[in-house]
C-alpha cells in the first residue's frame, strides 16, 4: 500500500433522517481519526438522486439509518 492510498479519504453517504444522530455519527468519525468525507441524505430517494449524480464520488460506505431503513451497505455503485 503507498502512503498515498493509506491517507485516502473515505467517502461516506449517510442516510439520515435525524439531525443530531447525523451530528452524533461526524463527532464519532471526528473523534476516531478516520479521515473521511461524509455526505448526507435525508431518505432513500435523496440518496438515489446523490447514487444517480456522476459529479459525486462513489461513496465506499452507506450507512442507512432511517425510519424506513436500518442498515449497512458497502460497496460500489457502478451500474447506477
Amino acid at each position: 500500500m503507498t502512503a498515498a492510498a493509506a491517507v485516502r479519504a473515505f467517502n461516506i453517504l449517510l442516510v439520515e433522517d435525524d439531525p443530531g444522530d447525523t451530528l452524533m455519527v461526524e463527532e464519532a468519525l471526528t473523534d476516531r481519526g478516520v479521515n473521511h468525507e461524509l455526505h448526507v441524505a435525508v431518505d432513500g430517494v435523496e440518496a438515489m438522486a446523490y447514487l444517480r449524480d456522476p459529479a459525486n464520488p462513489r461513496p465506499d460506505l452507506i450507512p442507512c439509518w432511517t425510519s424506513t431503513c436500518r442498515g449497512w451497505t458497502a460497496g460500489r455503485f457502478s451500474a447506477l
